[in-house]
């Protein structure tokens, strides 16, 4: 998948389910990551909730292999994935791999359950049960 292409997807889906999950009432930041910095993620979000910001990241689709990484992965389902981290993060489970080693336990958890909603939930716009 091109840049170009990820950069239209995410214009779209961002502010479509930013509504949907009920952050209508949040300002959201969306930044691209160079594929450098972090070879391990899609993206990452980091809410303020003081101020109902979040700045959500995604890696940057400028590489040959993080094109190929977006070819694997449903852009769709990233954005929703990382959105769910604003509701996950209330919770006190931690964000973006920045978790307590007692609470380790609890983000592997946390990240399968936001996983399979942002699957579900994707699969259900398209209609597919």
């Amino acid at each position: 998948m091109t840049h170009a292409k990820l950069r239209t997807i995410t214009r779209r889906w961002v502010p479509w389910w930013r509504d949907k999950l009920g952050l209508r009432d949040w300002h959201l930041d969306v930044e691209y990551f160079d594929p450098n910095e972090d070879s391990e993620k899609m993206g990452s979000c980091e809410p303020d909730y003081a101020h109902r910001t979040a700045k959500v990241r995604l890696l940057a689709a400028t590489t040959p292999m993080a094109q190929q990484a977006w070819d694997k992965h449903a852009p769709e389902e990233v954005i929703v994935h990382e959105l769910l981290h604003i509701h996950f993060g209330t919770f006190g489970v931690g964000l973006n791999g920045h978790y307590s080693p007692g609470k380790l336990s609890k983000a592997v958890q946390a990240e399968s359950v936001i996983n399979a909603l942002a699957t579900c939930l994707v699969a259900r716009r398209r209609g597919k049960r």
